[in-house]
């Protein structure tokens, strides 16, 4: 700006001195007015060229620039100038004259060519800014912009469909961000083949895709939801990889819960939230008291990273024991929180909000470093090596880097693998080729696993025989039943059935003496409860064992 007012001010002097001097009838062409005027020219030419880069700085849109104040002020000027000089010489062309118009005429030339310039700019910045990179389709910008014209059509019944990819985040982390780029481009081309013509399609977040699909019937809605989860968790093969995918998809319906598409969004995330804590169920519309389960679910979430943080949890350990002997033969190590406001917290409290967070996978990970460091302190104080029972959940297990992660914590506690079992639930291994895969791998460790509460969920006997699995656990929900119904078939089945897969059987949550002699009646050899003992600190587990030999060898010489 500073060219422009330099140039106004001398184009004013010049002006000034002109009238003067016309008054007094002294003016020759060719002296000091003219030069000043050429000069002014030159300074407010140069206003021209430095200001065309600043232009984007100031809005994304320009409109009828040549109207805006600050290019109506010097090109008037330049133009009132050139009437007064034009009108000096008697309108009469001359050589200053033919000048003076030539640099006008390219300070315009020039001027054009940055609008174009600024305007092609303009257009890319938008694409930039409402455009997700990777699949060109809109991102959260661009959803969030186009409320207004959904609010032109009060009367539309249009769904906000949010789709989760459940996994995806774990595959990235295995083979690399290219391939987590070429699955998000394959669910977007999936998503254009499913979806009728003109559906948009947003891509609001790493791992999440949100459509704003027009309906007739809610029913029509149910169907296209079953088409769309049918279709994505097709297994695809990239590079090398065979990957599937599940998706979760969350939906709220416009204007039924909201004229506002953010908060739509909101309330199908909510509804997304639900659909990944029910297990079964892979779609669920909003519902108004989804939100305050919410609001409870994010208090947990916020206690839970605070615990990690401080050090709130705590490793419990309940034996395991020879029916016949009563002989402690193994153990398992259960998670304990004890918040210092609320006392103890239920594990059945925590778990699944550490499940739907994410949280499980550093939870779970802590829980086998404390666990395993434990037992090798055993073992190293002398007492009977005892096997290890850590409960794994399905995040976990379903981890492409979770064998590597277990053989990384066996090395960094120089515990032996064959002193370590995983417990495993049946819904885990629902996924059979990628349970085999990961079994393998962790029997290859020397990693024993089991199946944790057999009978609860779907596992077939074709099942059982392709597991490379080491045990099954008889849940507790049946050992209850024994004292009504000391023949129960389901029990004996589960332990005839374990014996001719050549398994082990535990028996779990013994709490009477009946249900001990039962399950030894049906040959069951191990079991656990609070028969014989509740979970309990590490130092109290150490004094249920028999004092290992060295330690009486030392006692005695001490005295």
């Amino acid at each position: 700006m500073i060219f422009l007012v330099i140039g106004l001010f001398l184009q004013v002097i010049g002006d000034v001195i002109f009238a003067q001097l016309t008054i007094e009838n002294n003016y020759e062409a060719g002296k000091l007015v003219d030069f000043m005027w050429t000069l002014a020219l030159l300074f407010i030419g140069f206003t021209g060229l430095h200001y065309a880069p600043t232009q984007a700085q100031h809005t994304l849109k320009v409109k009828r620039p040549f109207f805006k104040r600050e290019f109506l002020l010097p090109y008037t000027s330049i133009l009132l100038l050139s009437f007064l000089m034009i009108k000096s010489y008697e309108w009469h062309l001359n050589a200053l004259s033919i000048g003076w118009f030539t640099i006008f005429t390219l300070i315009l030339i020039r001027q054009t060519l940055v609008l174009i310039k600024n305007k092609r700019l303009l257009t890319e910045l938008e694409d930039v800014a409402y455009r997700d990179r990777l699949t060109g389709i809109g991102n959260q910008a661009d959803f969030i912009r186009s409320t207004p014209e959904l609010r032109q059509y009060p009367d539309a019944s249009i769904a906000v469909v949010v789709v989760h990819l459940d996994r995806f985040k774990q595959f990235m982390d295995a083979f690399g961000y290219h391939v987590g780029n070429q699955i998000i481009q394959v669910m977007n081309s999936r998503l254009s083949v499913i979806l009728p013509q003109g559906v948009r399609v947003f891509r609001t977040s790493e791992n999440e895709f949100t459509v704003l699909l027009p309906y007739e019937k809610v029913e029509t809605l149910h169907e296209r939801c079953n088409e769309m989860i049918a279709f994505l968790r097709t297994t695809m093969k990239i590079e090398y990889h065979e990957i599937s995918l599940v998706p979760r998809i969350g939906i709220s319906l416009f204007p039924v819960h909201s004229d506002d598409l953010e908060e739509l969004q909101r309330l199908a995330s909510e509804a997304l939230y639900h659909s990944q804590k029910r297990t079964h169920h892979l779609y669920t519309f909003y519902d108004a008291s989804f939100t305050s389960r919410l609001a409870q679910h994010l208090e947990m979430e916020t206690h839970l990273r605070n615990a990690l943080q401080s050090n709130q949890f705590e490793v419990y350990y309940q034996p395991k024991v020879h029916l016949s002997t009563e002989n402690i033969v193994g153990m398992e190590a259960l998670i304990r929180w004890k918040h210092p406001d609320f006392g103890f917290i239920s594990p059945a409290e925590f778990i699944p909000v550490a499940e739907e967070s994410g949280l499980i996978n550093e939870i779970g990970e802590w829980v086998l470093r404390t666990a395993c460091a434990y037992n090798k302190k055993l073992q190293t104080s002398g007492f009977t090596p005892l096997l290890l029972s850590v409960n794994v959940s399905s995040l976990q297990f379903q981890n492409p880097l979770f064998s590597k992660k277990v053989e990384t914590i066996l090395e960094e506690t120089g515990l032996d693998a064959q002193w370590l079992e995983l417990e495993i639930t049946e819904s885990i291994v629902q996924d059979i080729e990628e349970s085999i895969s990961i079994l393998q791998d962790l029997a290859r460790l020397g990693v024993e696993t089991s199946i944790d509460d057999f009978g609860t969920g779907y596992s077939s006997l074709n099942v059982l025989e392709q597991l490379p699995i080491d045990t099954l656990k008889i849940d507790k929900s049946f050992v209850d039943r024994l004292e009504e119904n000391p023949s129960s078939p389901i029990v004996k089945t589960i332990i005839e059935l374990g014996m001719n897969l050549q398994l082990s059987i535990v028996a779990e949550g013994i709490e009477t003496e009946q249900q001990k002699k039962i399950l030894q009646q049906y040959g069951c050899p191990i079991g656990q409860g609070y028969f014989f003992s509740p979970p309990v600190e590490a130092q109290a587990f150490m004094a249920l064992l028999p004092v290992p030999q060295t330690m009486v060898l030392a006692q005695i010489s001490h005295h």
